[in-house]
């Protein structure tokens, strides 16, 4: 191979590597797939699942068609800071939500947090947080409803709003203040 045919074969690399780049290749107009395997016409194993923008969505294991295990949930790219910004997190168990869960702001602070029983159910102390970080609303679920005392907060970390519930249902409240924290409704001393 002489000195011209290795300029012409660079110069071949180079134009190939200059329309991949630029997104002229045959990719180019492929629309983004899930990629991952089937069984019998179900979805096994490691997935991951594209937004229509062609980001990054979600990515986890299932068995038998049903979201098993850790699980991470990705916003699309328009509505991230950060390209492939999570979204939220946390482990399924034949397809429910079970464990621990965290979700995300798209500039990555922490907005929500909790946890779900074996049967899918809103568990223990659930909080939300305003994008500066401040505590929005914070309860107690047991077997998915409301139980206990739940406050909400102003993003400057006033309380807003506070009711107790027993059996999802409010028992006392809910008391709320207007943005300016005068009452909208004032507690009696019966509780009524």
């Amino acid at each position: 191979m002489n000195l011209t045919s290795v300029a012409r074969v660079s110069l071949r690399c180079l134009f190939v590597g200059c329309l991949f780049l630029a997104g002229c290749g045959p990719q180019a107009d492929q629309k983004p797939q899930d990629i991952g395997n089937r069984s019998e016409g179900k979805k096994i194993g490691y997935w991951t699942h594209y937004h229509e923008d062609g980001s990054l969505k979600s990515r986890g294991m299932y068995d038998d068609d049903l979201r098993e295990g850790e699980w991470e949930f990705y916003y699309p790219e328009e509505h991230a800071y950060y390209t492939g910004q999570v979204k939220a997190t946390g482990d399924f168990s034949n397809g429910m939500k079970i464990g621990d869960w965290e979700e995300y702001y798209p500039d990555g602070e922490l907005a929500l947090e909790g946890a779900y029983n074996t049967d899918g159910e809103r568990i223990g102390r659930w909080v939300a947080y305003h994008e500066n970080g401040e505590i929005k609303w914070s309860g107690y679920y047991e077997e998915g409803v409301k139980k206990g005392y739940w406050e909400s907060r102003f993003p400057d970390g006033e309380t807003q709003a506070w009711a107790t519930y027993d059996k999802g249902l409010p028992k006392d409240g809910p008391f709320r203040l207007d943005p300016l924290r005068r009452p909208l409704n004032k507690p009696t001393d019966s509780g009524e």
